[in-house]
């Protein structure tokens, strides 16, 4: 696992975003154009404090899923800011590995552990 995705990673990134967006079929799911997950992509590893943080899950240094995380303010359950679990993927390929619970631990452990101003992470 790395948290923070480098330069070296975006064209695994951009795969990955791509076949989430393309293998989702819940409606809240927003469908992006290629350029748009690029434009994304490199703005996000241009500002990694631009209010939303991307963790990266990597087995055999290719990347296999990733966590999206974002800032709120909540007066439940915790008076303070919160993270939240935005998105989560894991690439077919990476099903069973726990994967996902990985990436959620990690999101805890990096993000709110270590910051203590961020009292819950929600989803």
């Amino acid at each position: 696992m790395a948290p923070l995705p480098m330069d070296s990673d975006i064209f695994d990134v951009i795969l990955l975003m791509c076949a989430y967006r393309d293998t989702s079929d819940e409606p809240h799911v927003a469908k992006p154009s290629n350029e748009d997950l690029i434009k994304l992509c490199h703005n996000m590893l241009k500002d990694p404090e631009h209010g939303s943080v991307y963790l990266l899950a990597r087995k055999d240094d290719k990347i296999i899923g990733f966590a999206s995380l974002c800032w709120s303010c909540s007066y439940k359950p915790y008076f303070g800011r919160q993270a939240i679990l935005s998105d989560i993927y894991v690439s077919p390929n990476a099903l069973g590995l726990d994967i996902a619970g990985l990436l959620l631990k990690q999101a805890y452990e990096e993000q709110v552990c270590q910051h203590t101003n961020i009292h819950s992470i929600i989803w």
